[in-house]
């Protein structure tokens, strides 16, 4: 977890969650339930699309309670990112950095270091993967 002091979370103050390029059964960490309790409703889904898979699948599944967002892959792709995640005042990112999320071809993998430096919101990040910042 990468705390953010711009957009904070605080004590007894429900969540505002946000997922990248997935939905909340996608949502891989052992307190994940915990999580979902204490978010609101309707979840926001990001993602950012290839270039040449504009017209991608739904991240929804049927019945599913979340909006979701799509960014076509460009150079001003991460700063509309952080925009919309401040207008929809998301305080809790979550960044799955699974491989069998992120290889599938349809979506763009962002860098660790762009989303730290470039989301002002605290980011929660799983996967497999080990990363440098460099």
């Amino acid at each position: 977890m990468v705390a953010s002091n711009i957009n904070p979370l605080e004590p007894k103050k429900e969540l505002s969650l946000g997922l990248l390029n997935g939905v909340k059964s996608t949502l891989n960490v052992d307190f994940s339930e915990e999580i979902m309790v204490h978010s609101k409703k309707p979840l926001k889904a990001f993602k950012i699309a290839n270039k040449s898979n504009a017209s991608l699948e739904n991240l929804n599944p049927e019945g599913s309670k979340t909006i979701e967002y799509v960014f076509e892959d460009g150079s001003y792709s991460m700063d509309n990112l952080n925009k919309y995640l401040l207008k929809n005042n998301i305080n809790l990112f979550y960044i799955d950095r699974d491989e069998k999320v992120v290889n599938n071809g349809t979506h763009k993998e962002i860098s660790i270091k762009d989303a730290i430096n470039k989301l002002n919101i605290s980011l929660l990040i799983s996967g497999v993967k080990h990363y440098s910042l460099n």
